[in-house]
């Protein structure tokens, strides 16, 4: 699997971007390599091969529930967004 979307986290690894500070969200098989450039990987609503790769998963179409996984996993407290 070759995704444009790895190539250019690549290049934020090139950058000196650290692989802690990188998060990605997979839904796809075909985005799976962007596991490897990542420290917290998020399996959104995927397939189960990418289930089992990522280091976390998202069922809900809530994408704000991100929020709180990166905060948990890096003891972090982002604010919750306000709805209007």
């Amino acid at each position: 699997v070759d995704s444009y979307k790895a190539k250019s986290a690549e290049l934020k690894l090139n950058n000196h971007i650290p692989k802690d500070e990188i998060v990605v969200i997979v839904a796809g098989a075909n985005d799976i390599k962007l596991f490897d450039i990542c420290n917290l990987g998020i399996a959104y609503r995927a397939q189960d091969l990418v289930k089992d790769l990522a280091t976390t998963t998202l069922e809900e179409k809530d994408l704000t529930k991100i929020i709180p996984i990166i905060n948990e996993h890096y003891s972090m407290e982002l604010p919750m967004p306000v709805s209007s």
